[in-house]
């Protein structure tokens, strides 16, 4: 029988996080590299598209990890769970091409500080605050090119 690393990312997840990584990354280099300012609009709202997706897949981990807790503590936790969604979407609702990538490196910022220090509490495994560390690292920085294309 193995026993399960609690500090090694398995390699299917990371594999599995960086791909997710690849929209963010297209996207971003698609602002920096298209001329026509009509198409970099649009590489930006998918940017910030799949950015209000990937915040609400976050919440999503969060509302599944609160399923197993105490319902006193699970109130408070579903309800931090729904945060990451409504924050994509309202900033999907911002003008400009800007805005909306700024809003969402602040959401993806903010949880992936709580989910690196959930990990550190022990609430889920530390493999995980790992890899949301290095995934969040890496969002961040692609939504940061996408702003600095703007």
């Amino acid at each position: 029988m193995n026993a399960i690393d609690p500090v090694r990312i398995p390699p299917g997840a990371m594999a599995l996080g960086l791909a997710g990584v690849i929209p963010f990354a297209v996207c971003a280099g698609a602002l920096w590299l298209l001329d026509d300012r009509a198409l970099q609009i649009e590489a930006a709202r998918a940017l910030a598209a799949y950015g209000a997706v990937i915040l609400s897949f976050i919440g999503g981990v969060r509302w599944g990890a609160a399923l197993g807790l105490p319902p006193a503590q699970a109130t408070a936790e579903l309800v931090l769970a729904v945060i990451p969604s409504l924050l994509g979407w309202c900033a999907l609702l911002l003008p400009g091409p800007t805005q909306p990538l700024l809003a969402l490196w602040l959401g993806i910022a903010v949880f992936g500080i709580m989910d690196v220090r959930e990990g550190a509490r022990g609430t889920w495994p530390r493999w995980y605050s790992r890899q949301r560390l290095i995934l969040t690292v890496l969002v961040l920085l692609c939504l940061a090119a996408g702003v600095l294309a703007e």
